[in-house]
């Protein structure tokens, strides 16, 4: 009986280019996944400064809410006390409740607008964070008649600046008046009656 003499073979190896395909696939792989969780690490960190920077605003108008009293100061900026990393900024303006009515002070309310920047270098390109809130019945500043001055709607006449240069100094109602007709050309007649009441 003859034994019979299997060849013995021993497994594949893998070839130098195999290895190097299988390395290549394993780095973008992994850069892939490390790239992703750089991002996400990044828009984590983002949206906490965010959150921050909003508990910024909403504590200043939270302090104007609670003492109902206009801000002192005249800038009303600067950095936040809580978290000195985030700037604030507050502005406050009269808005009419009706754009088609005359601004005045019972048809009116105050519009404050908070804005938050972070002064670190790596939240240089995020946006600031901006809030508004709107008052009615702000106390004014000690000295002041009205919270929040009433802005000018509306430009002065070029007749009305002309006179006030040529007196060097505010005219009278009188000759305010004398100058309105003057320019609304009204008839001699009427302007000879009106000097003479005058």
């Amino acid at each position: 009986m003859k034994l019979s003499t299997k060849q013995l073979t021993c497994p594949s190896a893998f070839t130098l280019i195999e290895v190097v395909a299988s390395v290549t696939v394993l780095v973008l792989i992994l850069s892939g996944i490390v790239v992703g969780y750089n991002r996400m690490v990044t828009r984590v960190y983002e949206q906490s400064l965010r959150e921050r920077a909003l508990a910024v605003a909403q504590r200043q108008i939270e302090m104007i809410m609670g003492s109902d009293q206009e801000p002192e100061g005249t800038g009303l900026s600067g950095p936040d006390e809580i978290d000195p990393i985030f700037n604030w900024e507050m502005e406050l303006k009269r808005v009419p409740v009706n754009e088609e009515e005359q601004l005045n002070i019972k048809n009116s309310i105050i519009q404050a607008t908070v804005t938050v920047s972070c002064n670190q270098p790596t939240a240089s390109q995020q946006e600031p964070v901006r809030i508004q809130r709107y008052f009615s019945n702000l106390k004014p500043r000690p000295g002041q008649q009205y919270a929040v001055p009433i802005p000018s709607q509306y430009e002065e006449e070029m007749w009305f600046v002309e006179l006030r240069q040529r007196l060097g100094r505010d005219p009278t109602p009188q000759e305010v008046l004398t100058e309105f007709l003057k320019n609304m050309e009204t008839p001699d007649e009427i302007m000879e009656e009106l000097e003479g009441d005058g």
